[in-house]
């Protein structure tokens, strides 16, 4: 079995917020609670405008863990290779949360997050190895924000990050009658974006949250290395000027805008209901192969996609609360215009999860959700030599794992 290196597009969206306000109201797993729960240090992420209703500064630590198998099964025609891959591995993700009024309507936060990643790697002789045979691309963001207090009802957010975004490819070269060749290329790139948010207080248990965040546009180039190429290969490459040339690999997360409602009731019992819409027709991956002495750029057509989810959560004794979620991201792509690179389709999200309040200025919490990720099918058009490659997912199965602990300091504003 080979590690999985996938980060699943969910991390587009950012998963839900253990709760820390009096009284709380967490746990939120899976995608839910996001923009209006308004309850711990990370809304500096998610709404900053939220953040006008912490009463002290607070430090929150997250580590997620995904555990994830599937099986990949493909073919390429022009080659008549056929493959079932098996695949199965860990990810471990952590981040790091901070909050705190600074006067009376002024409050400040920071964050270090990893807002989205991609990648696999594929056994060296699988099918789709000339397209792409192991790759990443991760960013990496550090924010600021601040949020102000306009009135009892309504307050203000505004965040600007700085993205580092981190790339890697490795992809065979075909060699007519001969063995496989290699392409590497890595490559690296620094963005800023922005985000602004809303937030409104109808009372101590009612909060309706909105959010945007701008694109986050890279453009990742190198002079790719080569190696193992036979003479005629090397010969076409050479000639075709792609030997000492930069290749360029573009990548745009696309403007989200969301909106989210919470509410508790007498009872304790909490209830959130998030929607986010992604403008993923903006969206760009640039699927980088070497066929026939000819760099291929296989991009896709994107759909703007609109994702929801809805959770609840119940005190247990003085010091429990549990919860449960589900969320909903349909495929902003069809399968014929699905890339190897980019395998999303309709997703589900069910979680669960609890909080566990030490009783002083220290709570801890865990969520675990299970991810149905669809069948991610596609097929590509005749390439160069190798014909048509098509594949699908005969299972395909992510738990996640997500541990927070969160710690308030100071005195109450």
């Amino acid at each position: 079995m080979r590690s999985s290196r996938v980060l699943a597009a969910i991390c587009l969206l950012g998963f839900g917020a253990v709760g820390f306000a009096q009284p709380t109201s967490g746990p939120w797993p899976g995608i839910s609670g996001i923009r209006a729960t308004a309850d711990d240090a990370m809304t500096v992420s998610s709404n900053a405008a939220a953040m006008v209703n912490l009463t002290r500064a607070e430090l929150l630590g997250r580590f997620f863990i995904t555990d994830s198998d599937s099986t990949w099964d493909s073919e390429l025609t022009g080659l008549g290779e056929r493959e079932s891959d098996d695949d199965s591995g860990n990810l471990y993700i952590p981040s790091l949360f901070f909050a705190r009024p600074v006067h009376d309507r002024w409050w400040v936060g920071a964050s270090l997050v990893v807002p989205a990643g991609f990648g696999d790697d594929f056994p060296d002789d699988s099918p789709g190895r000339y397209l792409v045979d192991e790759w990443s691309l991760v960013y990496i963001a550090l924010s600021t924000s601040a949020a102000y207090q306009v009135n009892d009802h309504w307050s203000l957010g505004l965040g600007v990050s700085a993205s580092a975004s981190i790339y890697s490819l490795d992809s065979a070269v075909f060699n007519p009658g001969a063995p496989d060749g290699k392409m590497e290329l890595d490559a690296h790139d620094i963005v800023v974006s922005w985000s602004a948010s809303m937030l409104y207080r109808a009372g101590p248990n009612t909060r309706v949250g909105l959010s945007y965040r701008s694109e986050v546009e890279s453009e990742l180039k190198d002079n790719p290395s080569f190696s193992n190429l036979s003479a005629a290969a090397e010969a076409r490459l050479d000639m075709a000027g792609l030997l000492d040339s930069d290749i360029t690999v573009e990548s745009r997360l696309p403007a989200m805008a969301g909106v989210g409602v919470f509410h508790r009731f007498p009872s304790g019992t909490a209830l959130s209901f998030d929607a986010l819409y992604l403008d993923f027709s903006r969206f760009k991956l640039s699927e980088i192969a070497i066929l026939d002495a000819q760099l291929i750029d296989r991009g896709a057509d994107y759909d703007d996609i609109v994702a929801v989810s809805i959770g609840a959560n119940h005190p247990i004794g003085r010091r429990w609360r549990v919860g449960a979620s589900v969320g909903y991201l349909p495929s902003p792509v069809t399968d014929s215009e699905r890339t190897l690179a980019f395998r999303i389709d309709d997703t589900w999200i069910y979680g669960t999860g609890f909080d566990y309040d030490f009783g002083g200025n220290k709570k801890v919490g865990l969520n675990v959700s299970y991810m149905d990720l669809g069948d991610g099918k596609i097929e590509s058009r005749s390439l160069p030599f190798i014909g048509v490659y098509r594949g699908e997912y005969d299972h395909r199965r992510v738990v996640l794992f997500d541990l927070r602990f969160n710690w308030r300091f100071g005195r109450n504003r």
